[in-house]
């Protein structure tokens, strides 16, 4: 019995050993299952804070299964702490960066799977996760066998903002000379643009940049109405696209 437990460990840290030497790959898929890859990893740098006996943090993973809907939060906190760095603790050996990368990748692969028909796993992709990656591995040499994806290859989106869309069609669409006052009825950049016999200037052209409407005055809501609000996304704008955080609204 101590033999097969023995032959049965072997092949397990050999499973671990193999996904090691391998060419790592961002953005590519994480080959091996709990079984033969993520076992592994936790009964290395895992078990002995979080096993039978230890139970940091009221935490036992020795019993912890593949990822499914019922253990999701379980492998989510673990994710968050592998790839923050925080575990293993600073005072235990520490991982390979190419194995912490890989097994973080595999725990949102298998989160995405399971989830998927259960409100989705979207937390790797929220903005504020980029403050945390490791600076060496953005401003400094990359270490040996991990392979990036070529910069603009097919595999590759460059996306903007659906407000950046639109200007670049304006661009497309309004050829426009510099404003010739001998022509001031010509459609130019730099036209004055008049006032109505009140004095009032109105607005009578569409504006992508509207989130919502404050209570005002009538002269305020005569002055927005005809403003539409149209392509509003609840964040800050820019260069960047994150359509899991986009909202639509009534009009839209």
């Amino acid at each position: 019995m101590n033999r097969l437990a023995l032959v049965l460990a072997a092949f397990t840290l050999l499973g671990t050993v193999t996904q090691a030497a391998q060419i790592y790959t961002p953005g590519k898929s994480v080959h091996g299952d709990f079984k033969n890859f993520a076992r592994g990893f936790l009964e290395n740098n895992c078990f002995d804070c979080h096993d039978d006996d230890t139970l940091k943090g009221n935490l036992n993973l020795v019993e912890l299964g593949p990822v499914d809907e019922t253990n999701a939060a379980v492998w989510k906190s673990i994710w968050a702490q592998v790839t923050l760095q925080e575990m293993p603790p600073k005072n235990k050996s520490q991982v390979e960066i190419i194995d912490r990368l890989r097994f973080s990748d595999w725990i949102v692969m298998e989160l995405q799977r399971v989830m998927k028909d259960k409100g989705g796993f979207q937390a790797h992709l929220d903005p504020n996760k980029g403050n945390f990656v490791a600076h060496d591995l953005l401003f400094g040499s990359l270490p040996q066998g991990i392979r990036l994806v070529p910069t603009a290859s097919p595999a590759r989106i460059w996306r903007v903002t659906p407000q950046e869309h639109i200007t670049r069609l304006n661009e497309l669409i309004n050829s426009e000379s510099v404003y010739d006052p001998a022509k001031p009825g010509l459609r130019t950049r730099g036209d004055m643009v008049p006032t109505n016999h009140g004095g009032e200037l109105k607005l009578y052209f569409g504006t992508d940049r509207i989130i919502r409407w404050e209570g005002g005055t009538v002269a305020y809501a005569t002055a927005v109405k005809s403003v539409p609000v149209v392509l509003s996304s609840a964040r800050k704008h820019g260069l960047e696209n994150y359509p899991n955080f986009y909202t639509v609204n009534s009009s839209e």
